[in-house]
């Protein structure tokens, strides 16, 4: 998670004094992440992160709380809100929503085999079917949708005319009656936290919402199954094999896992490009869409008869 915010020793204390937190004993900056400032911080109570939110506004941080209690419920392996003394779970810092997890001992993978990736689509399975009782945003955030926002820019025109063919691609192999449930949609290794080889939690449901539930899986595979940017079919494989494991796939499914795969690794290009070159132009991150051009650009060189012939 990393660090666009400060704070200070004053400001900290103002939060925490929200809180029935007990006494502080330690606070330490958290790498990682791309959107949010967050501290692990240590009290008498126990451990806990508090996350500044940089880019998003109070409503939506107060949606992805709801969503957290709702996971809480029913008891998915993720992180819980801590709620303040007047019961918010969202609270403000100058303008930036504010507010604070349990803190879930658990590394995060530096590599992953076949049976932890399992458990990870297993656990996609079980997120899939749980129902929100409120209203959540219907496509997601930064897909096929948004791409017109680079397209038409005036940058770089390689990437460009890239990002255009694969959204023709794209648009000519998908279709709209694929099924739906919320999905996590930003399922990378380092939204997971591992004990030895058990998964113990899936984080930052901050693009949350209601899409194509086999897109969740197809972000997965990028997030987990890219080697030395190479994909691996072998892990695709785990990933499919949890999920059935729970909920078996429909014909439709998979017969566009792929190129959802393709979406997936696409939009984080697409994502990454304009995070890195318009919005914070000069960053050093400018170059990592790159590795995600190379993922999509094999996902889709694959022939339908291996691609099915390796994963199902």
């Amino acid at each position: 998670m990393a660090t666009y915010t400060r704070i200070e020793s004053a400001d900290m204390d103002g939060i925490l004094s929200q809180y029935d937190l007990g006494t502080l004993f330690s606070v330490e900056a958290l790498k990682g992440g791309q959107a949010n400032s967050s501290f692990k911080v240590k009290t008498s109570r126990g451990a806990f992160v508090l996350s500044i939110c940089d880019e998003k506004t109070m409503a939506k941080v107060f949606s992805l709380t709801r969503v957290l209690d709702l996971l809480e419920e029913h008891d998915f392996l993720t992180t819980r809100v801590v709620k303040t003394l007047n019961g918010l779970s969202v609270i403000d810092l100058y303008g930036k929503p504010v507010f604070i997890k349990t803190y879930i001992q658990g590394q995060v993978p530096k590599k992953t085999d076949a049976g932890m990736i399992f458990q990870v689509g297993q656990q996609l399975s079980r997120l899939h079917r749980i129902k929100a009782p409120f209203e959540m945003p219907n496509q997601f955030a930064y897909g096929l949708q948004r791409f017109a926002e680079v397209i038409d820019s005036k940058t770089d025109s390689a990437y460009r005319k890239w990002l255009a063919a694969k959204r023709d691609y794209l648009r000519s192999v998908i279709t709209d009656d694929l099924p739906r449930s919320m999905i996590h949609g930003d399922l990378f290794y380092d939204n997971t936290l591992f004990e030895g080889n058990r998964l113990v939690a899936i984080l930052d449901f901050e693009e949350v919402c209601v899409y194509y539930r086999a897109f969740d899986i197809g972000m997965c595979f990028i997030g987990f199954c890219a080697q030395d940017n190479k994909v691996s079919l072998e892990k695709f494989k785990a990933i499919v094999a949890g999920y059935q494991s729970e909920t078996l796939l429909t014909t439709e499914e998979k017969q566009q896992l792929q190129a959802l795969a393709v979406l997936g690794a696409t939009a984080t290009s697409f994502w990454r490009f304009r995070q890195y070159n318009i919005i914070y132009p000069g960053s050093p991150l400018a170059q990592t869409y790159l590795q995600m051009n190379q993922l999509a650009d094999q996902m889709e060189a694959y022939s339908k008869k291996t691609f099915e012939a390796a994963v199902f």
